[in-house]
C-alpha cells in the first residue's frame, strides 16, 4: 500500500493536477481506508491514498496501453525512484494472488465506483478486470526500509533522485504529493500526526511507515504490529523519539520564529535598496 502517492503521482504527472482531481479529491475522508464511500457534495473519492481513491487512480494510468505495459510503465517510474539503493524493487507474486483470490472488497469498490460514475460506466467487464488487476499488482510491489528510504529522499529532493539525479517527477508533482501525504497519509490519525509531526508521511497495512523531510532526507522504517487506525505501533512511536533527539528532523512548524521572520524582512528590503540605488 505504500505506493499509492506514486500512483497518483504518475497519474498526475501524465494528465494533470486538474484532470486528476476531478475524478479524486484531496480531502481526509474520517473513515477506514477501506470504507465504501465518497465525498460530499463532490461524489469522488476523498483522496488517492484511500481504496477508492487509489483504484480511481488506477483507472487512469495509461489507459491505451496493453496490461503488461500498464504496470511496467509505473513499475520502471518506481525503479527510477529508488535507483541507486543497494536492492532493487520488486514484485511479490505470492501477495498479488492472494490479493485477487480474496480481495472481495475491493472487487465491490471497483463496482461501486462504476455504479457512481468514477470509472467510465462505457468500460467492458474486460477493462475493469485490467484495472483492479493493475491494482493488486502495484500492491503487490515489494522493497526493504532501504530502498524505501531512497525513495523518500528522492521526493526530499522535489524528485530528483538523490544517486542518479534523474528528475522522476516534477518538483510540482512532489509538492502535492507532499501535500496530501502530510495530510491523508497516516489513515485516520493523519490529522493528529500533521498537527504533532508535522511531516508528510504515508503509512501502510504491512507496518511500513515513509517519513519525508523536505530537502533534507527521509525516514523509513518496517514494524507489523499495527494500531487501531493501520500505522505501525513502533514506526509512529520511532519517529517522534527522533523528533525529541533532533534538531533538524523537526515539525514543519516548529521554526516560526518572529524574530528571525523580522531579520529576514529586513535583509529583504536592504537587497529592495540596493538593487534601486
Amino acid at each position: 500500500k505504500q505506493w499509492y502517492q506514486r500512483r497518483v503521482a504518475i497519474t498526475a504527472g501524465d494528465l494533470g493536477q486538474e484532470k486528476v482531481h476531478q475524478s479524486i479529491g484531496m480531502e481526509p475522508s474520517g473513515f477506514g481506508f477501506n470504507k465504501i464511500t465518497l465525498a460530499y457534495p463532490s461524489e469522488v473519492p476523498h483522496n488517492p491514498l484511500i481504496n477508492t481513491g487509489a483504484i480511481t487512480a488506477a483507472s487512469l494510468v495509461a489507459p491505451n496501453m496493453d496490461p503488461s505495459e500498464r504496470f511496467n510503465y509505473c513499475f520502471s517510474r518506481y525503479g527510477r525512484l529508488a535507483k541507486g539503493a543497494m536492492s532493487p524493487v520488486s514484485f511479490n507474486n505470492t501477495v498479488y494472488l492472494s490479493e485477487k483470490h480474496m480481495g472481495h472488497r475491493n472487487y465491490a469498490i471497483l463496482h461501486y465506483l462504476v455504479n457512481k460514475g468514477c470509472i467510465d460506466k462505457s468500460l467492458s467487464s474486460a477493462n475493469l478486470t485490467e484495472i483492479i488487476d493493475l491494482y493488486f499488482q502495484l500492491c503487490s510491489v515489494e522493497m526493504n526500509t532501504e530502498t524505501l528510504a531512497v525513495v523518500g529522499g528522492t521526493l526530499a529532493n522535489g524528485g530528483r533522485n538523490i544517486f542518479t539525479h534523474d528528475q522522476v517527477f516534477t518538483a510540482d508533482t512532489v509538492r502535492n504529493m507532499c501535500s496530501l501525504m502530510l495530510m491523508c497519509g497516516m489513515y485516520n490519525y493523519s490529522g493528529r500526526w500533521a498537527f504533532e509531526v508535522g511531516l508528510p508521511a504515508k503509512s501502510g497495512v504491512s507496518g511500513a511507515i515513509l517519513v519525508v523531510i523536505p530537502k533534507l532526507g527521509a525516514l523509513a522504517m518496517w514494524a507489523p504490529l499495527l494500531d487501531t487506525y493501520g500505522n505501525s505501533v513502533k514506526g509512529t512511536k520511532f519517529t517522534r523519539i527522533v523528533q525529541e533527539r533532533s534538531d533538524t528532523i523537526t515539525h514543519m512548524f516548529r521554526n516560526l520564529n518572529a524574530e528571525r521572520i523580522q531579520k529576514r524582512k529586513k535583509y529583504r528590503l536592504r537587497l529592495c535598496v540596493d538593487t534601486t540605488a
